[in-house]
């Protein structure tokens, strides 16, 4: 096992914990870059994988269907065709505003 491969294990150790900590009632959103090509067979990851997939999947897609299998979380892919990307996010006790022009 390499040292990268190490470090994904720890990352959806993790995961896997933190998430096993939440209400099943409570609403869950895992964000971030998981340099992950999770492809387009829909089929493949029923409820878990929807039908704007992209690409073709790559080592790091297949890990985390895998790991979202486990963990009964669903991949969604959103293809944005806006002007400008906004998202607000809290944290801590502010709110920071984020756009990108596309």
């Amino acid at each position: 096992m390499t040292h990268d491969d190490c470090d994904k294990e720890t990352f959806y150790a993790s995961l896997h914990s933190t998430v096993s900590h939440v209400q099943p009632s409570d609403k869950l959103f895992v964000l971030g870059d998981f340099n992950a090509r999770v492809g387009r067979e829909a089929s493949a990851w029923p409820g878990v994988l929807g039908r704007h997939g992209v690409g073709n999947m790559n080592s790091n897609g297949l890990l985390l269907l895998t790991k979202c299998t486990e963990l009964d979380l669903a991949v969604k892919v959103k293809v944005y065709t806006a002007a400008v990307l906004t998202i607000l996010l809290y944290g801590g006790e502010s709110w920071t505003l984020y756009q990108w022009h596309c």
